[in-house]
């Protein structure tokens, strides 16, 4: 019994009261809208390779979902890359040397170029120190790494050259002198000197007659090289024959000197 009262007169066990639950805010936590599904699904439809970042770092999606999303876009992509490859891939190396390293018309790091007459400038390679007399009415670009190419038109001419000049250095000077005389065919290959250097001359003729013109110029191991590209006047449509072509090629390659 006396268990029973002190029982009965123990206090009764308060449950502690709760704090009032704050009201939220009427706003609407929401989530930024390129982080949304909808945003998600038009980024893979307009521009699949955002859409696949956005889509691995803010979707709930299953994983397995996203596999094969990104799957999908990548075997997708395989014949876009071939028709671009097919449509532009002769102009990807130039887009991309532009891009890192700009070559600006009538512009050279390399050359110094002022005209002689009416008809005729003439380029002096400031580094290596040689020169050469061009057409007057020519455009030239500089040439990666260190040549410099001709062209009648002003259009294109980054890759639309027809006359191109630049240096190739060999292990030796008998190695560079076995290279020059082996390049041509016996038929077309011409030795000579110009200007007191060894130097071949050598031409092909394609099937459709164009004329592909090359001179090559020894100076120790290092070859000196002039060759012209004639299926780029037809591109263009610029009326310049093989005789044409030829004189004004074989002007360019007799005037090489080397400075003293």
């Amino acid at each position: 019994m006396d268990n029973i009262d002190n029982f009965a007169q123990q206090p009764p066990v308060q449950t502690p009261i709760q704090p009032p639950v704050q009201a939220v805010n009427n706003q609407t936590l929401t989530k930024p809208f390129w982080q949304t599904d909808v945003f998600v699904v038009l980024a893979l439809v307009l521009f699949w390779p955002i859409g696949l970042i956005l889509m691995w770092k803010y979707t709930p999606w299953r994983k397995w979902v996203k596999g094969l999303l990104t799957i999908f876009f990548f075997i997708g992509a395989i014949p876009l890359l071939f028709i671009w490859t097919l449509l532009f891939g002769l102009k990807i190396n130039s887009f991309v040397g532009n891009i890192t390293n700009p070559r600006v018309v009538n512009q050279s790091k390399l050359y110094s170029c002022l005209p002689l007459n009416s008809e005729w400038g003439k380029c002096t390679n400031i580094k290596y120190n040689f020169s050469f007399e061009y057409p007057i009415g020519w455009n030239y670009v500089d040439q990666s790494p260190e040549g410099l190419g001709f062209s009648p038109s002003d259009k294109n001419i980054i890759d639309n050259l027809v006359i191109s000049v630049y240096s190739s250095s060999k292990g030796s000077e008998e190695e560079a002198k076995k290279f020059a005389k082996g390049y041509f065919g016996s038929s077309s290959r011409q030795e000579t000197t110009i200007n007191g250097l060894y130097a071949t001359k050598g031409y092909t003729t394609y099937s459709n007659g164009d004329l592909n013109l090359t001179a090559f110029i020894l100076d120790g191991k290092t070859l000196y090289v002039f060759s012209s590209s004639p299926v780029n006047l037809k591109e263009k449509g610029i009326t310049l024959n093989n005789d044409e072509l030829r004189a004004i090629f074989d002007h360019m390659a007799n005037s090489f000197v080397k400075e003293k």
